[in-house]
């Protein structure tokens, strides 16, 4: 085992910054390459691109020869001052599957955003500190979704889902079922479990 470092985020938002968009390569199996393109590859560009480490790995042979090069697959936006202190972070994904829509969050994210228009894939994205984000999920409208370019556009609250496991990293989905809007967000952190002693 070797340990290269630490980094501020966690796997599952690695491997979004390295495969939802071109991270020096399309990770799509069509491109592979047992010399070039392989899994020694993905970790190298993982190591370097994604965290900001070494891509070296030692004593891998032949099918490590590559040294991935480019900017970073993850650019991320500084804090700003008044949260430089913030001691954690949430990335929460933002999806839909229906036509165009908004999210708001009635606490800002990190960046400064309030709303965020959200994507058929995992692309769109707000970070957030993590005791904002346990605000929000307390609150009854702590993230709310429209629809755009109607007359009268549907509207809904998002409803946090605390039963069940996590699956992957926290995601807010906008979906439409016959004539209703909902909202639901799935895999955040739930309250540690009571324990009642009689």
């Amino acid at each position: 085992m070797y340990i290269y470092g630490t980094g501020a985020f966690d796997g599952n938002t690695a491997w979004h910054d390295t495969c939802d968009k071109k991270c020096w390569s399309n990770w799509k199996g069509t491109d592979y390459n047992p010399l070039t393109n392989n899994c020694n590859t993905f970790t190298s560009t993982v190591l370097k691109l994604v965290y900001g480490l070494s891509d070296k790995k030692p004593h891998l042979g032949p099918s490590d020869l590559v040294n991935v090069k480019g900017a970073k697959c993850n650019e991320r936006k500084p804090l700003p001052p008044s949260r430089e202190g913030a001691t954690s972070s949430m990335k929460v994904i933002f999806r839909t599957t229906m036509g165009p829509t908004v999210f708001t969050v009635h606490e800002a994210a990190m960046d400064g955003s309030r709303t965020i228009v959200p994507a058929g894939d995992y692309s769109a994205s707000l970070t957030f500190d993590t005791d904002i984000m346990k605000k929000l999920m307390a609150e009854e409208r702590g993230i709310t979704v429209k629809e755009t370019g109607k007359e009268n556009p549907k509207f809904a609250t998002c409803e946090f889902m605390t039963a069940g496991p996590i699956t992957g990293a926290p995601t807010c989905q906008v979906s439409f079922s016959m004539i209703n809007m909902y909202c639901e967000c799935s895999n955040f952190p739930r309250a540690a479990a009571a324990v009642v002693v009689v």
